[in-house]
């Protein structure tokens, strides 16, 4: 008396093969391709695994949305929508869990990110759960929404007043030179202000004015599988047509509308310097940032640009390993500075 099974774990996989059409040569490990037959305004790229031999499989979808990049509150309110909805799934992702799938829905500055990873056998159920989710968005429970509330507001505060002076140099750089980018005491006090009725509706809004979808499906998944799932999110969720050109990538800010600068064989040269928000802080930071080039929005030029973009981040990826084993050896081992 008193004892029952526990209920059916609908996220437990029951084919564990391996879909390896080819092995991939030792030497040579190909990049993911771009998917074909994904529509205009869906651009995924895909690779299946053809060195590890796992039934497992990782997914992660952008959803880039004009309504999230129209301003920093509209942005924060998708966000608190996602942290709500993932309060709500939190029975399902246990489930899923034990059965070894993994979800992730976060929101920033420019919409959605949905990843899930894990046996592949089930996978596509676990992210149809958490589309339908977003895709139904019913409305918030106060309570659920007094929690998530309370978690950004904290998450906020510490972040803002305990963090290192590195840190903050770091985000000030990034408000320079990053667009869009949302400072953390700007979401405090918007966030401060937040009600459930402003959340509620904001995906379905979201959602209604069209969304780009970018992605990379990787792992024991065949191309036609992988497309499948691609055309499932697409389905699921209105994707802006021709018409409609939101911001895929962060562009660089204008830096020529800096005031204190001064040109110097025709670049901008500035300093800015900032008290730290934590007055019992004991350290400084100091950042210099070097700019290299300009990084495009991909598909918005043509594919020898795209290619020079991509030549330019991997130089740039080079020097910045090459200069930090040098700043490392000059400011720690032989200067002993912390």
């Amino acid at each position: 008396d008193g004892m029952a099974l526990p209920r059916r774990n609908p996220f437990i996989a029951e084919r564990l093969d391996v879909k390896l059409e080819k092995e991939y040569p030792k030497e040579f490990w190909p990049a993911p391709d771009v998917l074909a037959g994904c529509g205009s305004n869906a651009r995924v790229f895909f690779k299946q695994d053809g060195r590890f031999h796992i039934p497992k499989t990782n997914v992660s979808l952008a959803l880039f949305a004009p309504y999230a990049l129209d301003s920093q509150r509209r942005a924060l309110l998708v966000a608190a929508a996602a942290l709500c909805r993932t309060e709500e799934l939190n029975e399902m992702s246990y489930d899923a869990e034990c059965a070894g799938l993994v979800y992730r829905l976060v929101g920033d500055p420019e919409g959605l990110r949905i990843s899930v990873s894990g046996y592949d056998d089930k996978l596509e159920l676990l992210l149809n759960r958490v589309c339908q989710r977003l895709r139904d968005d019913k409305p918030i429970d106060e309570a659920v929404f007094g929690r998530v509330k309370d978690r950004l507001l904290q998450g906020f505060r510490n972040t803002i007043n305990q963090r290192p002076p590195y840190q903050h140099a770091l985000e000030l750089i990034r408000a320079l030179t990053a667009r869009p980018y949302h400072r953390l005491t700007t979401s405090l006090d918007i966030a401060s202000e937040l009600t459930t009725a402003d959340v509620n509706g904001v995906i379905k809004q979201m959602l209604s004015e069209g969304v780009v979808i970018e992605g990379l499906i990787e792992g024991n998944t065949r191309e036609d599988e992988a497309r499948a799932i691609v055309k499932e999110a697409t389905d699921m969720f209105t994707v802006a047509g021709d018409g409609k050109q939101p911001i895929t990538r962060r562009a660089m800010a204008d830096l020529n509308q800096v005031e204190d600068g001064t040109v110097v064989d025709g670049h901008k040269e500035f300093i800015i310097t900032r008290p730290g928000a934590n007055k019992d802080e004991r350290n400084g930071a100091v950042v210099m940032s070097l700019h290299l080039g300009w990084q495009k929005s991909p598909g918005s030029t043509s594919p020898q640009e795209d290619a020079d973009d991509i030549l330019l981040s991997c130089r740039g990826n080079v020097l910045s390993q090459i200069l930090s084993q040098k700043f490392f050896d000059s400011l720690r081992t032989k200067q002993q500075l912390g």
